[in-house]
């Protein structure tokens, strides 16, 4: 369970915190959507659509003066230009102001929340993945023991590309060990199974 060697998340954790941001602005929109549109954005599209009425009206009686004074060969055809592109603008704001203040008053369609909503889920499990991406970075030993690699290969450890499945560092149950030692054949009728043993490492005399 100690820890022995923690990997790089920096990347999965600034696409989780990139995640995160898309996640509360959707949870932003799904809240606008259920509240639907106030009393204040209604009013404020209405006076739209008014604005865009008045202008329309302008553009309408301006180009219909200027045919006529066309037809009366009182200004040239190539007056109608910008009367005509003016009423054209001024048509489509109309239309386009008309639609929004529909679409407020309509509200928000329940297809739209849905979709709304799956997206959120979508993004929450994206969340869920990266987290367990950094949770998984740190690798923590699964048995008792102490970590025998030595200490100049785990000085070189430190910003090395560790693949897939790659060795960091082996550790070993020092409590039981397995011990191969040579016997002298004209001894071994002496070594029994079971016996006490007394060992003498050469580097502790």
């Amino acid at each position: 369970g100690d820890l022995v060697a923690v990997l790089s998340t920096r990347e999965n954790r600034s696409e989780l915190e990139k995640m995160q941001g898309q996640i509360e602005q959707s949870d932003a929109k799904l809240r606008l959507q259920v509240a639907g549109p106030t009393a204040a954005e209604i009013d404020l599209a209405k006076t739209a659509v008014t604005k865009a009425k008045d202008n329309f009206n302008f553009a309408q009686a301006k180009l219909e003066k200027t045919q006529e004074l066309a037809r009366n060969g009182l200004v040239p055809q190539r007056e109608l230009d910008t009367p005509q592109q003016a009423y054209a603008s001024a048509k489509d704001d109309l239309e386009d102001a008309e639609g929004k203040l529909k679409l407020l008053e309509n509200g928000t369609r329940p297809e739209q929340i849905d979709q709304t909503k799956g997206e959120i889920a979508s993004l929450q499990a994206q969340e869920r993945f990266l987290q367990g991406q950094i949770n998984r970075a740190e690798v923590r030993s699964s048995v008792d023991g102490v970590v025998a690699t030595p200490e100049l290969q785990l000085k070189e450890m430190p910003g090395q590309v560790v693949l897939k499945g790659a060795l960091i560092a082996k550790v070993f149950d020092m409590w039981k060990l397995t011990v191969q030692i040579a016997v002298p054949e004209s001894e071994i009728a002496d070594v029994k199974v079971g016996e006490k043993v007394s060992l003498k490492v050469r580097a502790y005399p």
